[in-house]
């Protein structure tokens, strides 16, 4: 099996975090409170996660979970602060394009 490395520097470039920011905000930008502050300083903000992937400062943060009443029972709700989702929709983006780039990858159909 052919072993794959992640290139940091092109997970953590300006265009991958804001294609990430773009994907870990779509439709999310009305209602998710941490959204708005972090998009008025969109740009020193990317630049400031890609300085941190670049030199292993950044670590994810644990998250929020609250209970939600819904459809007649309480249900446990996690969420991720919006530079922890941008991290992770950039590296789904990453592996997706090496996934589609790989011939010895089998696809099949579901």
């Amino acid at each position: 099996m052919k072993k794959t490395f992640v290139d940091i520097k092109e997970v953590a470039s300006f265009n991958s975090l804001y294609n990430g920011y773009m994907r870990a905000t779509e439709g999310k930008k009305k209602y998710r409170k941490d959204v708005k502050p972090y998009e008025q300083n969109l740009s020193v903000n990317l630049k400031n996660l890609s300085r941190k992937l670049l030199n292993e400062s950044w670590k994810p943060s644990e998250g929020h979970t609250f209970m939600l009443f819904t459809e007649g029972k309480w249900r446990e709700i996690n969420t991720q602060p919006i530079e922890d989702r941008i991290v992770h929709q950039s590296l789904v983006y990453y592996w997706g394009t090496i996934l589609e780039n790989d011939s010895s990858v089998e696809h099949t159909e579901v």
